[in-house]
């Protein structure tokens, strides 16, 4: 579910709201579910306010999320002593707890001239560390239905719940991973 809205008077200022949740039910062999079987509740909820400003130089966008992502499981996260059962599955209970928060602030230029637009800017990650991802995109149209454009961008992804805590016999989690940089 989400919820948003746009304030327009001068600045356009957006504002949204969200949250999902995610229930999960993993069996490795079906014909033997108590052989491998976990369940996960994944929840992330969050807030983000953009504003962007035109003016004759083109169009420039700041941005800033807050996000929080949790997890419930039967394997994935810490074992805390606390238990919670599993919705509509007697006697099977989350055990392993998990939650973490990061925050993206974002700033975007964006000058187009007749058949040539160009875009620069970046995002910065906050999630216990700082960090910087810039980038720059250029497009030159063509024609009405064909572009040439170039691109160079740093990006990032945060790892999984799964990246960070699944154990079996070929996986081994870690969860002192960091988000991959490319």
């Amino acid at each position: 579910a989400s919820f948003g809205t746009d304030i327009n008077f001068g600045p356009e200022i957006s504002v949204n709201a969200y949250r999902r949740r995610l229930n999960d039910y993993y069996v490795l062999k079906r014909s033997n579910p108590a052989f491998y079987q976990h369940y996960h509740q994944t929840d992330a909820f969050g807030a983000n306010l953009q504003a962007s400003f035109v003016t004759n130089w083109g169009t420039t966008t700041f941005g800033l999320e807050n996000r929080t992502e949790k997890i419930k499981s039967t394997r994935l996260g810490h074992v805390t002593g606390k238990q919670v059962e599993v919705k509509d599955r007697d006697s099977i209970f989350y055990d392993h707890f998990y939650d973490r928060n990061f925050t993206t602030v974002s700033a975007n230029h964006k000058f187009v001239a007749q058949h040539f637009a160009v875009s620069a800017g970046g995002v910065v990650l906050i999630d216990g560390g700082v960090n910087f991802y810039p980038g720059i995109d250029a497009t030159y149209m063509i024609s009405n239905s064909l572009c040439a454009f170039a691109s160079a961008n740093a990006a990032f992804r945060q790892p999984t719940f799964t990246d960070l805590f699944y154990q079996s016999p070929k996986n081994v989690g870690n969860e002192n991973l960091k988000s991959e940089e490319v």
